[in-house]
C-alpha cells in the first residue's frame, strides 16, 4: 500500500505531503515515514500504534482483543474468513466501538467492498505476515525490514486515541510518545472508539487540517536506526 502511494504521488509530481492514516492507514503512514522520510513533513496516526522497532507479542489481555489475528492464523480460522467476510468484518464493527456508531445500511453499503475476490487474500496475509506466519511481499519486504530496523522518528506527529476503542484501548498507546524524538501529541478522544474519522468526524477534520496547515517544513533525516 506504502509503495502504491508512493507511485500515485511521484506520477502526481507530488514531492512533499503530510499523511494521515486510520488502522492499517496508520502503519502505511509510518512506512511512507521510514522510506521517504526526505518526502513527508508531517504524519498523523489514528487507533493504531507505530511498529518501529518490530512488533512485540501482545500481552495476554491484548491478544484476547486480537483473537482475529490468531484466528486467521489457523486454516480452519483462514476457510472462515474466505468463505462469510461480511460475518468475519461485522463482529469488528460490533465491538471496537460503542453501540450507535453506525447503521445496517451503512454496513451493507461497506460490506459489498468484500465482495473483492482480492479481499480475503488481502487480510489474511495482512495479518499472517505481521507475525510471522506468512512471507511478506518480496516487493517490499526491504521497507518493513526497515520499519523494524527504524527505533524512532523525529518528523512532528500527532497520535488519534479512541478513549472506548475496543481492540486497541489507551494503555496501548501510552508509551508511544517514546518512539517520536521530534514534536509529537497524544489525543484521546472521550467517548470515541476504534473508529474515529467516523465518530467524531468533524473534531478529527478540524484537528488535521490545522495541525497540517501549521507549522514549517520539517528537514529530514529523521531516522534513528541500529
Amino acid at each position: 500500500m506504502a509503495l502504491d502511494v508512493i507511485e500515485m504521488l511521484d506520477v502526481l509530481g507530488v514531492e512533499k505531503f503530510s499523511v494521515a492514516g486510520h488502522d492499517w492507514g496508520a502503519n502505511v503512514a509510518e512506512m511512507l515515514a521510514v522510506g521517504w522520510g526526505e518526502r513527508v513533513e508531517r504524519m498523523a496516526m489514528l487507533s493504531t500504534p507505530p511498529r518501529l522497532g518490530g512488533m512485540a507479542t501482545p500481552p495476554f489481555w491484548h491478544a484476547r482483543l486480537q483473537w482475529y489475528h490468531w484466528f486467521q492464523a489457523t486454516e480452519l480460522g483462514a476457510q472462515a474468513v474466505r468463505e462469510n467476510g461480511r460475518g468475519f468484518a461485522r463482529i469488528m464493527w460490533e465491538t471496537w466501538s460503542p453501540r450507535g456508531w453506525f447503521d445496517d445500511a451503512t454496513f451493507d453499503r461497506v460490506a459489498k467492498s468484500f465482495e473483492n475476490p482480492d479481499w480475503a487474500s488481502v487480510t489474511l496475509h495482512s495479518y499472517r505476515s505481521r507475525w510471522d506466519e506468512a512471507e511478506p511481499d518480496a516487493s517490499s519486504k526491504w521497507l518493513d525490514e526497515k520499519v523494524r530496523a527504524t527505533k524512532t522518528l523525529a518528523l512532528p506527529t500527532v497520535f488519534f486515541q479512541g478513549e472506548l476503542d475496543g481492540v486497541n484501548p489507551p494503555q496501548c498507546s501510552e508509551k508511544i510518545a517514546e518512539k517520536f524524538t521530534g514534536p509529537f501529541e497524544r489525543i484521546v478522544l472521550a467517548g470515541v472508539g476504534h473508529f474515529p474519522t467516523r465518530e467524531a468526524a468533524g473534531e478529527v477534520s478540524a484537528r488535521l487540517v490545522s495541525y497540517f496547515g501549521s507549522g514549517r517544513r520539517y528537514a529530514a533525516p529523521h531516522l534513528n536506526q541500529e
